[in-house]
């Protein structure tokens, strides 16, 4: 699990909700983790829309 798990569950929580017309393009356990920073997170968050 995520080090900063709660954290990044308000954030997508929150752009999520403002765009709801986003969606995750990847499957969340391939999102690429960033262990090499202090704040940890991830690196890339592929996303996809429609109109």
């Amino acid at each position: 699990m995520l080090r900063y798990a709660h954290e990044l569950r308000a954030v997508f929580t929150g752009l999520f909700s403002r765009f709801p017309i986003l969606r995750l393009a990847a499957d969340i356990h391939d999102l690429p983790v960033r262990g090499d920073q202090l704040t940890g997170g991830i690196s890339a968050l592929p996303v996809t829309w429609t109109i």
